[in-house]
């Protein structure tokens, strides 16, 4: 709450002059931060989205091939998909904890979902409907952009050529050093398309 005078007359009481010009900076510097608030506020929304998608895919990878039946199993064993869901539902615990122990430098706990939200939503699916997320392209791209690009944005950093193209940024991130050759190719072209998304974050947070 700010409180001044608005008026042309001068103060009736002088004691209050300093407080209204006090406010009265207080007031314009809020209003010129506004648009720095509002970038932050876009760009914490885009990294808790990110940070989300990329526990997602680990969530979805840990249980696709732990619990997810294959397609003889579905076909010829009664009721499969709904037993393995059941199991799923029950070992949740397990679950979460493999995905920490796995991923615990890119997830946190604070990320985990709810669990009555989440088995809400595994009612509405089939395990092996489940996606599964190219570990050389879509993780990677969610990787170097949280990892990367973000941090050059709020740097305000240029990125047109401050980075080779067939650079391997070591990152936190930075935990697939001995991919095969066909997939480090991919993974190039991952970040390729990462730094061209990039490229419009800033005209997209001063939206």
């Amino acid at each position: 709450v700010f409180i001044g005078s608005f008026g042309d007359e001068p103060l009736r009481h002088a004691e209050y002059e300093q407080v209204f010009a006090k406010d009265r900076a207080a007031l314009v510097d809020e209003i010129q931060g506004l648009e720095r608030s509002a970038a932050a506020r876009k760009i914490d929304d885009l990294v808790r989205r990110g940070r989300l998608a990329l526990l997602h895919c680990r969530l979805c990878a840990v249980i696709r091939a732990r619990y997810a039946p294959g397609l003889l199993k579905r076909l010829f064993v009664p009721r499969a998909a709904a037993r393995a869901k059941q199991r799923c539902v029950a070992e949740l615990d397990d679950v979460y904890a493999t995905v920490l122990r796995k991923y615990g430098k890119e997830v946190s706990a604070g990320d985990l979902p709810p669990k009555d939200v989440f088995v809400a939503g595994l009612a509405k699916c089939e395990l092996h409907q489940l996606p599964d997320a190219d570990e050389a392209t879509t993780v990677d791209d969610l990787k170097y952009w949280l990892a990367e690009e973000i941090p050059r944005v709020t740097d305000g950093r240029d990125d047109d050529d401050s980075v080779p193209e067939d650079a391997h940024p070591q990152t936190t991130f930075d935990d697939d050093r001995f991919l095969a050759p066909a997939a480090k190719a991919k993974r190039r072209g991952g970040r390729k398309r990462a730094k061209a998304t990039s490229r419009a974050l800033p005209a997209a947070l001063a939206v």
